[in-house]
């Protein structure tokens, strides 16, 4: 083999050893956190590696552009020693060629070089770390962890320097290593469009990330729309509101809405459903303190005062300290996945909810076949329900027996 065979042989490596580097800058670049720390949970010592690596990215992109600055002037140099010089004297061999040909061997040589170095060196390399950044980032973390210790002083120059110059244009790389809400969205739509996420779970993602930028008036049950008890009302009156409202939790007030004295707990008339009428204590005695919050307060900082405050209900109050409504845990949680249906345990329950008011007798409503119709009520409760089957649900369960 002769010399320059060799000579282009050594090029050759040295333009493959500069995609190594570029291939390792866009992987070190790209390569999720979120993937990452997971191998690393999972006992991977290259993913911790490169997780110390992005921790530091103007260390490991000076030792990137160290190996590939000094790999392009040795291939250059290489080139210009033995290419260049053997075109020369080819190229010289031509008569009218031979006062110039020493620049045209120096044009032609480093135009081939530096397409070649940018197809091979540079573009096809960073293609191949773009689309498998964890697989190539790993691979090579350990050799630029080691290249990193032998230029160490280098390094740390050209990273302070470096570091210093870039504050001047108001470059802050940790300011940059942050995602913004935008660009969070931008990635679960990505998700979503490459089936990494279905649907519903795409949406309830974006619920999530809306649901820190609204305020409690956008969530809350408004005062016309709240269910509430008179502080003057008998231990009897509330047990029935709770049965026909169906919530666990009332507020009661004095006087006036806007004057909420405290909360109903459904769970606290328990003990009261036995014995009789006269033992039972004053509808206040049982009232757990209320919760006030502004309507203006972020759903973020209501959610932390629930989980201070352990409680899932709170009294909204206006700019002028009247009430504006209620918000509970289950209408924060209804902005992420939706309304959710309430299971009822009774009939009269279920009417209510169909109806949407108070059921009166003759009312009727139409469940799985069934026509459920009020016959007797007892002031705002269901009193006696006669169900009717329907006359084609009737008859498929027939025929169904006869078979």
């Amino acid at each position: 083999m002769n010399s320059p065979a060799i000579e282009l042989g050594i090029i050759v490596v040295l333009v493959l050893l500069n995609g190594v580097f570029a291939a390792t800058e866009i992987a070190l670049v790209t390569v999720r956190r979120s993937r990452l720390q997971q191998l690393v949970d999972e006992g991977s010592r290259s993913a911790a590696r490169v997780m110390r690596l992005k921790a530091a990215p103007g260390r490991f992109l000076a030792v990137i552009q160290i190996g590939i600055n000094f790999l392009g002037f040795l291939a250059s140099a290489f080139a210009a020693v033995s290419l260049v010089s053997g075109l020369e004297t080819w190229l010289a061999g031509f008569g009218a060629l031979q006062n110039v040909a020493g620049g045209i061997a120096l044009i032609v040589v480093t135009g081939i070089l530096t397409v070649f170095m940018i197809i091979f060196g540079e573009l096809v390399p960073k293609q191949i770390g773009l689309a498998h950044a964890e697989r190539v980032a790993m691979s090579t973390s350990r050799l630029i962890d080691l290249l990193g210790v032998v230029f160490g002083p280098l390094v740390g120059f050209l990273t302070w320097t470096t570091r210093r110059i870039s504050r001047l244009f108001g470059a802050d790389v940790a300011a940059d290593e942050r995602i913004s809400a935008e660009e969070l969205r931008l990635i679960i739509e990505q998700g979503g469009e490459q089936g990494i996420l279905e649907a519903e779970e795409e949406q309830m993602i974006h619920a999530v990330i809306e649901l820190g930028d609204q305020r409690i008036h956008e969530v809350m049950v408004p005062r016309i729309a709240m269910v509430s008890l008179a502080a003057s009302a008998t231990m009897e009156q509330a047990i029935d509101t709770v049965i026909e409202e169906g919530h666990s939790r009332i507020p009661v007030y004095e006087e006036t809405i806007d004057e909420i004295v405290g909360i109903l707990y459904a769970k606290d008339l328990l003990p009261f459903l036995k014995g009789s009428v006269a033992e039972r204590p004053s509808l206040r005695s049982i009232l757990r303190t209320p919760v006030f919050v502004p309507e203006s307060m972020s759903v973020d900082d209501l959610l932390h005062e629930f989980q201070r405050r352990k409680v899932h209900l709170a009294i909204v109050l206006d700019e002028y300290g009247g009430t504006a409504g209620l918000v509970t845990i289950e209408d924060l949680l209804e902005e992420i996945v939706g309304e959710i249906q309430d299971e009822y345990d009774t009939v009269g329950g279920l009417i209510y909810h169909r109806i949407g008011g108070v059921p009166k007798p003759g009312d009727r409503v139409m469940v799985d076949g069934l026509t459920l119709t009020v016959e007797t009520t007892d002031g705002r409760r269901v009193g006696k329900v006669l169900a009717v089957r329907d006359r084609d649900q009737r008859r498929a369960e027939d025929d169904e027996a006869d078979r």
